[in-house]
């Protein structure tokens, strides 16, 4: 059934006789009528709770353009006597109306609210605050088993013109359903289930009307109970028809409506649902049910034998409290294709790796994934997939040997955004056979290979996306295993996302092996990071706790040989420390005739950052040619309110260059705090070398590629120092 409200906004002499005393009235110069036509959700059901029938009762406050409450009838409200409002009661009165003066031209703001108590009715569990335009729920008032809690909200910015204003109101509330299909098993069995009430942890008790925002007030518990009621069809409850059918028919045992999640649009998490029968009491709750999925709007069924066998049950989300068009719970199946759809994971424990296709989201809430057959990653994205995932709780994926966590390859897109998401590649394990202290396993089926937390170990990668997460551990484990990234990757990480922690495959500031200046070490990858060409790496707005660079590669930056572009704003990086041979932040390990450049740039951010072993703090690695190169290769920009406290590895420059290294560009403002920013150890390893600077450059040959050197860098207003000789 859809209900229609028909509010006309009339502005007449006559209503105004009586109440234009009033300042806080607007004043008119000329009639503007505004009509607005306001109808419930189209989808409401006719055939069980949730048919939208009980709200009786419309309520509305209307704003200005500076935010000064003008009208309103919710409570004592506010010029209430100049608003005429006529109710919808019943069938036969479908339509209500709300008649108040406008003046025409103006702007205003009006949020609306539908509920089925009375105005001033001590019963109601809702109070209406007009200055922060919020809903606050008391659910002690607020009983299992009726409509009566069921209400709907919408809101409109308008300019007061004489046109029709079109509003549809949406309901806030998720609505828990609890089924059985064994009362009659039950009974038979010598318990007659003939009441049911629930205690659920996770829901919120304020919405905000204007923008939908759902939140807790300081001193709300999300915790709370719900006294035990008849069973819906047990006298004097009325039947309901349980909303998923089955063989035998699912019984109700309870429904209620809860705020749950920040938002309407988005869903929220239920910690844990205890059912309780018969009269239990808290202490002896007869089920719990935990990690339960729920959204405004939405329906939330939870069913199955329940009685009977109580450890088995079944969640799914009806959307909108109709018949869903998708049921968006996870079927088992390992090849999923999305369609702008959702596939929803509670609780899960898979064995098997993921292959995903399309565009849409998944959505894990306390899940994970580790496939037992080698080679396969947790979560493979097809090519072209552009894939949201959203993570509720703690989320571990661990891809097998030789795989990566989450592999994304060249042509897709994967986005992470939630609560917590630990990546894992190769099983957690590495081997290097010419180097024990590499290894973390005797297994030596591992040597020779690797595989990334999130990337594409060995092949081109996609673009990845780190979005309001709130703890992501990534972990790259052997051979070009990447914590976070891969070849010309493109990696984002914003919006106040937490990396808890980082590390690349071999992971390691020093040589071990130190044959040939490191050239025998293992190879593994950055913590953040790229390899080839055009890859990039941006940080906004967030914060990396540690990264930890693999041996021969940066911790945030390059991969050994490669190129990285990185930009840093509004940030924080602490505990980030190169890999061998490698900057902390920057390049790294460099022996190729092949043009590699780097391009640094940071702005109001706090770094702490460690040169690995012959490499810079923010800057180049250890170039093994030692070869003059152009100096634009390598360009670093610093600036705004940064605080830098940077060190380089032996022989390397706290920002600049690392060991033989000459290509050195860019500068560093004034406004930027260097105090903490020093050269690395000075190894001395022939006479006539230069020594390293704190800010400039690594140890030089001035014969080879410290030979004519011009010195381009700036620090403020001046040019760095030409190195000294030893």
């Amino acid at each position: 059934m859809k209900k229609h409200f028909l509010l006309p906004a009339v502005c007449a002499t006559a209503l105004l006789a009586a109440s234009c005393s009033n300042d806080d009235i607007p004043q008119m110069e000329d009639n503007g009528l505004t009509t607005f036509t306001v109808e419930l959700p189209a989808t409401l059901s006719s055939r069980s709770f949730g048919d939208g029938q009980t709200a009786n009762y419309l309520f509305a406050a209307i704003y200005g353009s500076d935010g000064k409450l003008l009208f309103s009838n919710f409570g004592d409200g506010k010029n209430a006597d100049s608003m005429t409002i006529v109710n919808f009661n019943d069938a036969a009165k479908p339509m209500a109306s709300l008649t108040v003066p406008l003046v025409k031209d103006a702007d205003y703001q009006v949020v609306f609210w539908a509920q089925s108590y009375a105005n001033k009715d001590t019963g109601s569990p809702y109070e209406f605050d007009p200055d922060t335009r919020s809903i606050t729920v008391d659910y002690s008032k607020i009983d299992v088993n009726t409509d009566d809690a069921d209400a709907f909200y919408g809101q409109l910015s308008f300019k007061s013109s004489g046109a029709s204003h079109p509003v549809t109101l949406k309901r806030p509330f998720g609505q828990l359903n609890i089924g059985t299909d064994d009362l009659k098993a039950a009974a038979n069995a010598g318990m007659t289930v003939t009441q049911a009430g629930v205690t659920v942890t996770g829901v919120a008790n304020t919405l905000n009307l204007f923008n939908g925002n759902i939140s807790s007030s300081e001193d709300f518990s999300s915790t709370q109970t719900f006294a035990m009621q008849n069973l819906p069809g047990t006298s004097p409850q009325p039947a309901e028809v349980f909303p998923v059918s089955g063989t035998p028919a699912y019984d109700y045992l309870t429904m209620g409506y809860f705020l749950v999640g920040e938002n309407t649009a988005t869903k929220g998490l239920l910690d844990s649902v205890q059912l309780f029968v018969n009269g239990r009491t808290s202490t002896a709750k007869f089920a719990q049910y935990d990690n339960i999925p729920m959204q405004g709007n939405f329906r939330t069924n939870i069913y199955g034998s329940l009685l009977t066998n109580k450890e088995q049950f079944t969640v799914t989300i009806d959307p909108a409290f109709g018949t869903p068009d998708i049921d968006p719970m996870w079927k088992g199946n390992t090849d999923i294709t999305l369609d702008g759809n959702t596939v929803i994971f509670v609780s899960q424990n898979i064995k098997e790796g993921l292959t995903v296709s399309g565009t849409g989201i998944l959505e894990f809430h306390s899940s994970s994934i580790a496939p037992t057959a080698d080679g396969i990653p947790a979560i493979t994205l097809a090519d072209g997939a552009n894939v949201t995932i959203m993570l509720s709780g703690n989320n571990t994926f661990t891809g097998s040997k030789g795989a990566d966590a989450i592999r994304v390859p060249a042509d897709a897109t994967l986005t992470l955004t939630g609560d917590n998401i630990t990546a894992i590649g190769n099983n957690g394990k590495e081997y290097d056979s010419a180097n024990q202290a590499y290894c973390n396993t005797t297994d030596t089926s591992y040597a020779g290979i690797g595989g990334s937390g999130i990337g594409n170990v060995n092949n081109e990668t996609g673009t990845i996306v780190i979005d309001n997460v709130k703890g992501l551990i990534a972990n790259g484990y052997g051979k070009a295993g990447f914590g976070i990234g891969g070849i010309n990757a493109n990696i984002t990480i914003r919006n106040n996302s937490v990396i808890a922690s980082a590390r690349g495959g071999f992971a390691s500031a020093v040589f071990h092996a130190d044959t040939d200046y490191g050239k025998k070490e293992a190879e593994g990858a950055p913590a953040i990071g790229v390899g080839g060409t055009t890859g990039t790496v941006t940080i906004k707005n967030s914060r990396v706790l540690s990264a930890l660079g693999g041996s021969k590669a940066a911790a945030i930056g390059a991969r050994y040989h490669d190129s990285a572009k990185i930009s840093i704003t509004g940030s924080t990086l602490k505990n980030i420390v190169g890999g061998n041979a490698s900057a902390a932040i920057g390049g790294s390990r460099f022996a190729s005739d092949a043009t590699y450049t780097l391009e640094i740039n940071i702005v109001d951010s706090q770094i702490n950052a460690t040169g690995g072993e012959y490499g810079s703090g923010i800057g180049s690695g250890y170039d093994t040619n030692c070869k003059k190169r152009p100096a634009e290769n390598v360009k670093i920009n610093i600036s705004g309110n940064s605080k830098i406290v940077a060190k380089g590895g032996d022989n390397a420059a706290g920002i600049g260059t690392g060991y033989h290294s000459n290509t050195l560009t860019g500068s560093i403002a004034e406004s930027v705090d260097v105090t903490g920013v020093q050269a690395g150890f000075l190894e001395k390893r022939k006479a006539g070398y230069t020594f390293n600077q704190a800010i400039g450059y690594g140890v030089l040959n001035p014969g080879s590629e410290g030979k004519d050197l011009v010195r381009t860098f700036m620090v403020g207003v001046m040019v760095i120092a030409a190195p000294e000789v030893q």
